[in-house]
């Protein structure tokens, strides 16, 4: 299973942190349910700054789902400390400026077996120039280990975002829309764990 996730926006939508946990919640919350585990989950988030002065900072619910380039938001499971890296980016990336600072696009476009107009989505993805990557953190295993797949998925249909993985253990889903994610977790019940 990948250790990153990428949802890239297609749509310039405002996200909240509230949003952002309601919706990753449901979607956590519902597959633990398919796998008979009824205690719900609940998740916190908070972001860390490098800036002593800042450190680690609570956003309210309402608050925009961004932060700092040089800032990152941890995603935590309370009551297990779980704990999911969520990194703020642009999809265009300067460090490739002289060659090709859309590389990513090129990517997914490559990989892509089940976006239909995918050229229109990356043209709005190009316009939006949003990315968010998310990682978890070594040691998160099996049900939780899985969690932040569907909060990049929860972040992606917020946002009609694509789902990108360079490692996914299922390509053919992937790159994808939300749904598709979530439809190969829900595939995961029939798999060994």
């Amino acid at each position: 299973m990948s250790k990153i996730f990428e949802v890239v926006a297609t749509e310039n939508n405002i996200l909240t942190f509230g949003d952002v946990l309601e919706l990753s919640q449901k979607k956590i919350n519902s597959l633990l349910h398919l796998f008979s585990f009824n205690q719900p989950v609940e998740l916190s988030v908070e972001i860390h700054s490098p800036d002593k002065n800042k450190g680690i900072i609570v956003p309210e619910t309402g608050q925009p789902f961004c932060w700092e380039a040089n800032e990152y938001c941890k995603v935590n499971y309370i009551n297990n400390g779980i704990k999911i890296k969520i990194e703020n980016e642009t999809l265009y990336d300067k460090s490739w400026e002289d060659s090709d600072p859309w590389w990513f696009i090129d990517e997914i476009k490559l990989n892509n077996q089940v976006i239909k107009d995918i050229d229109m989505h990356l043209e709005k993805a190009r316009e939006v120039n949003k990315l968010w990557r998310f990682s978890r953190y070594e040691g998160s295993v099996n049900l939780w280990g899985i969690s932040y797949g569907l909060i990049a998925s929860a972040v992606a249909e917020l946002c009609n975002g694509i789902i990108y993985m360079d490692d996914a253990w299922r390509f053919k889903l992937i790159p994808g829309f939300s749904y598709h994610i979530d439809l190969l977790y829900e595939s995961l019940k029939d798999d060994e764990m």
